[in-house]
């Protein structure tokens, strides 16, 4: 592949005559790399974190939708097959009801509302940008066959992106302190930093990304999201 410069955005856009793409990354590249950035403080509250609004934050168009749907149950195929529960946190994990909704999984909601039960599990998010939103969230445990968490199931969380990795290391503590939950897969459409390699550092887990998800700054100022290899393509 030839060499691109930051200067000319027109690398930003796969030429089908250049790649042999499959037709979900394609769609997932050019869909990503249309998204808006925009701008929070840090959580130390010295710098800037460029936020990507991705398609989770504003349009799942049907192609995108499906093509999200076919990398995703390729990538977890054996995460799948180990699981017999989904995890997935408000409010970014939601939308991935779509894509597991004809596995045979349980899903088992991560909300930010506090039901104030005595047995419900609690979780200290971190983000990697500073945030007004109260950073605590909680799940509904099942008593006496009612909904919710038994607390032995064989877990796989999804997200849609894993940026420092903070929200799924709180999660993976929270589940290993108060239950005896097995987690057997962590996943995400977008990986972003270095959150894939904080989780295995601080859980001993493996976390997939789908595709990896840059912000990178062209010579005039202007800053893009940019996908450069997909989860297949990594070790490359």
């Amino acid at each position: 592949m030839r060499k691109r410069s930051y200067k000319d955005d027109s690398f930003l856009y796969l030429n089908p005559s250049e790649s042999n793409y499959q037709d979900w990354k394609r769609i997932i590249k050019e869909t990503t790399e249309s998204c808006r950035i925009t701008y929070f403080p840090t959580e130390d509250g010295k710098g800037v974190y460029p936020y990507v609004i991705l398609p989770s934050e504003s349009e799942w168009s049907l192609a995108y939708r499906k093509a999200v749907k076919e990398g995703m149950l390729q990538m977890l195929q054996e995460e799948i097959e180990k699981a017999n529960a989904l995890l997935l946190p408000e409010a970014k994990g939601f939308p991935l009801t779509y894509i597991f909704g004809d596995s045979d999984l349980k899903f088992i909601f991560v909300r930010k509302r506090d039901y104030h039960l005595p047995d419900q599990v609690c979780i200290t998010q971190r983000k990697a940008y500073k945030s007004r939103n109260n950073n605590e969230m909680f799940i509904v445990r099942s008593q006496n066959g009612s909904l919710g968490l038994r607390g032995d199931e064989n877990i796989l969380i999804a997200e849609t992106i894993i940026s420092s990795g903070e929200t799924v290391c709180s999660i993976i503590d929270a589940l290993k302190s108060q239950t005896d939950c097995n987690i057997v897969g962590i996943g995400a459409i977008y990986e972003r930093g270095n959150g894939i390699e904080n989780i295995m550092k601080r859980t001993g887990h493996e976390a997939k990304g789908l595709a990896r998800l840059e912000v990178i700054e062209f010579s005039s100022g202007e800053k893009r999201p940019y996908i450069p290899y997909f989860w297949d393509e990594k070790k490359k």
